[in-house]
């Protein structure tokens, strides 16, 4: 079958020029150099995908859990979702309670939905659980911090405090918001990146941080080069018009 195919003109309509031009380098031969750097962009964020995944998941059940031990002998009622995070009165910040609010609109009226499960991957506010507010000593709680910090059990010590950890998760949320709002990341640091995003993956989950490492094909992939995907360049996406 042949491949279907569409011209520079239409590509860069679609996608913006401006765009396109940030995939381009002095020493291209031709278009067809720019759009396999973008398509190899594309391949590259996809392999990033399933280690920030894991990453995300892990960091946001492991301070969900410690918040249900840190509100274990604190007796509390709740609004809709049986969990700390919807307790009334609310024990967090004012922007994670609204957060909460929100979400559980979003959940709906099933009843079903109306779990921790669910919530907690409605939220987006973890990083914001390693600020100042939820450290020992704030009256209304929950006191995540520093009971926290036997959730990272193999961070160095020297990183493991709520300042340390929160600055090393963030610093991998921003290379995810800047992955998922379709930004170059083959001129960044990328393997750099991957590595640490291992690394504190293995913070909490020496073996969980092995296995994501095991199968991940970023390095496959950044290794492969744009070269790997010239020639789809070339065959369907560099036509002239």
């Amino acid at each position: 079958m042949t491949a279907p195919q569409i011209t520079c003109a239409v590509l860069s309509k679609s996608l913006s020029h401006n765009r396109l031009a940030a995939y381009s380098v002095t020493s291209d031969r031709d278009s067809s150099d720019a759009v396999a750097r973008y398509l190899w962009n594309l391949a590259l964020s996809a392999a990033m995908q399933p280690v920030l995944h894991t990453l995300e998941v892990a960091f946001r059940n492991a301070l969900f859990d410690v918040g249900n031990e840190a509100t274990a002998k604190s007796p509390f009622s709740t609004r809709i979702v049986p969990s700390w995070l919807d307790a009334k009165p609310s024990m967090l910040a004012s922007q994670e309670e609204a957060d909460v609010t929100e979400a559980v609109q979003r959940l709906g009226k099933n009843p079903k939905r109306h779990t921790a499960g669910h919530l907690v991957g409605q939220l987006g506010f973890w990083i914001r659980l390693c600020d100042s507010p939820y450290e020992q000593g704030r009256p209304n709680g929950p006191a995540l911090w520093p009971l926290a910090v036997k959730r990272f059990p193999n961070c160095p010590r020297s990183e493991r405090t709520r300042v340390r950890i929160r600055y090393a998760f963030d610093e991998v949320r921003e290379f995810r918001n800047r992955l998922a709002h379709h930004q170059p990341i083959w001129d960044t640091s990328v393997l750099d990146m991957h590595v640490r995003a291992i690394e504190r993956l293995r913070w909490m989950n020496a073996r969980l941080a092995a296995v994501t490492q095991h199968y991940s094909q970023l390095v496959a992939v950044y290794n492969a080069g744009p070269a790997a995907w010239r020639h789809i360049a070339e065959s369907s996406f560099v036509v002239a018009d």
